[in-house]
């Protein structure tokens, strides 16, 4: 039979914030940019010019939870040494999983990951810890299910990074019900004094289980646009 799933998407193609449900921009420092675009006319840009939080909520309710966006660093974005922030957050009752940029100067920005565990909240070992290049478009995924029941281990929780896998956990921990006050978010908070510049989202989804991985901006999505034209249709 058919296999029902609920998603939210923000794919920003209509000029504003009016797709998600819950916006925080700091007096305009979060906005919807034709420059923050990685497909289509429009992305959501985030100004990062104090240590004040951005966030754009797309609620959700359900016991897993995936979310997709893409992400950019602009060329001009600084980091401060040793200091990280977080910029994509899935959050239910009680229970919050992250995906967060360290800044270090012998290695660069890299992207990490903090996620429930025996009712409180770890980092993932550094070791699974991604370089990631400023102004290059990448594919961020979080998924994260919870445990059938106290004491259980069959909760798990992923990180992908353009479709390839970067980190699979079992979860040993049934943090409290998802409910209505689910959401999955573009979250920049946590940010300390000398960071700044713009940080760039594009096709953010949240929903029930994960999609296919959508092979678009890269090498592979030039080939298939030229491919497209060539033949008179569109592709991905």
């Amino acid at each position: 039979g058919a296999v029902t799933m609920t998603t939210r998407a923000a794919d920003l193609e209509t000029g504003d914030l009016s797709q998600f449900d819950t916006v925080v921009t700091d007096a305009g420092d979060l906005s919807v940019e034709t420059a923050a675009a990685a497909h289509g006319g429009y992305g959501l840009q985030a100004l990062i010019d104090d240590t004040n939080e951005l966030r754009a909520d797309l609620n959700i309710s359900a016991d897993e939870l995936w979310l997709r966006a893409y992400f950019k660093m602009d060329s001009g974005y600084v980091g401060v040494s040793g200091q990280l922030h977080d910029i994509l957050r899935l959050v239910g009752s009680g229970w919050f999983a992250s995906l967060w940029l360290r800044y270090d100067s012998s290695s660069g920005f890299r992207l990490g990951a903090t996620r429930p565990k025996n009712g409180t909240h770890a980092v993932i070992n550094s070791a699974y810890w991604k370089t990631l290049t400023k102004g290059r478009w990448y594919c961020l995924e979080m998924h994260f299910k919870r445990a059938s029941g106290g004491g259980a281990t069959d909760g798990e929780f992923h990180i992908w990074v353009d479709g390839v896998q970067q980190y699979a956990e079992t979860v040993d921990n049934n943090p409290p019900a998802t409910g209505p006050s689910s959401s999955g978010r573009v979250h920049i908070r946590s940010i300390e004094s000398g960071v700044g510049g713009k940080l760039y989202f594009d096709d953010v989804v949240v929903s029930d289980q994960r999609r296919v991985y959508p092979v678009r901006g890269g090498f592979a999505a030039q080939v298939n646009r030229a491919l497209g034209s060539f033949l008179g249709r569109e592709t991905a």
